[in-house]
């Protein structure tokens, strides 16, 4: 793989990361691996939702659950868990267009 996504998640509506994952998904360049990092509460019923969205729709998108606090500790725990050469960021209520990685 050339990039690890990175995108770190906070209580983020289910149709929200949808979108988002779609415009990963999308991309006209494939050489990439995608890293979600969630520090939604497992209490929370967003958590259960997106775990349940990942296993049904994007079983390709990894999962790591945060265990930190803050959006820049879950970037960095997420690109801790890749291996690619480079990195590029996406928060989960965002978008790409899909020649962004290409580009």
């Amino acid at each position: 793989m050339f990039f690890d996504v990175i995108i770190p998640t906070y209580q983020v509506s289910i149709d929200r990361v949808r979108r988002c994952l779609d415009s990963v998904l999308s991309q006209t360049f494939k050489e990439y691996q995608v890293w979600l990092c969630d520090g939604t509460p497992e209490e929370h019923h967003l958590n259960e939702e997106l775990v349940r969205l990942l296993e049904t729709e994007y079983p390709e998108v990894n999962l790591v659950r945060q265990t930190g606090i803050g959006v820049g500790q879950a970037r960095n725990q997420a690109v801790n868990c890749g291996s690619s050469p480079y990195v590029a960021f996406l928060d989960a209520d965002d978008y790409w267009n899909p020649e962004w990685l290409s580009e």
